[in-house]
C-alpha cells in the first residue's frame, strides 16, 4: 500500500501546513508524498472545484486495487475530517479478496468473519478454508477471516 497527497499549492505552502498540522495534532513528520500540483492532476481526477477564479482541491481519498484500478473514491465535505479507519479497513478488505475468493460485509473489521464468494462451489469452499464453513443460505456462506 502506497499513500500519496495531493494538494493544490506550492511546496513552501505545504510545508508550512505540515508543521502547522504536526504542532496542532501531535501527529509527527508525514511519511508520504505529497504531489504540488498546479491543479491540472486534480481536475483531470475531477476532485477539484472553482471558488472566485481559482482552483480548490475536494477532500477526497482514491484507493486503487492492486492492478492501479480505482475501487473506492470518497469525497468530504471540507467541515468533515476523514475517517482513516474506514480508509484502512477498505484495504484490508481489498488485499483479503485479492489473496481469497472472500468479501467482506458491512462493518466488517479485521479478524471477523467474512463471505465466501458465489463462483466458490461447497466442496472447493471446504477444501479452500480450512477454518471451516458455515452456510447460512444456500448462497451465503461464512468463514472465519483467512490470515493476512
Amino acid at each position: 500500500v502506497v499513500l500519496v497527497g495531493l494538494t493544490i499549492g506550492s511546496v513552501d505552502e505545504v510545508q508550512k501546513w505540515a508543521k502547522d498540522i504536526d504542532a496542532l495534532e501531535d501527529c509527527g513528520h508525514i511519511s508520504f508524498p505529497i504531489v504540488c500540483d498546479d491543479s491540472s492532476i486534480c481536475k483531470m481526477l475531477g476532485v477539484v472545484r472553482e471558488v472566485n477564479s481559482s482552483y480548490v482541491c475536494i477532500s477526497t481519498t482514491i484507493i486503487n486495487d492492486f492492478d492501479v484500478r480505482v475501487k473506492h473514491i470518497s469525497q468530504y465535505p471540507t467541515s468533515c475530517g476523514r475517517n482513516w479507519y474506514e480508509s484502512l479497513r477498505i484495504i484490508d478488505s481489498l488485499r483479503l479478496s485479492n489473496l481469497y475468493e472472500v468479501s467482506t460485509p458491512t462493518n466488517w473489521r479485521e479478524g471477523h468473519d467474512v463471505i465466501v464468494n458465489d463462483d466458490v462451489d461447497k466442496l472447493g469452499a471446504i477444501r479452500k478454508f480450512e477454518k471451516g464453513v458455515v452456510e447460512l443460505r444456500d448462497w451465503f456462506r461464512i468463514t472465519p477471516q483467512p490470515d493476512l
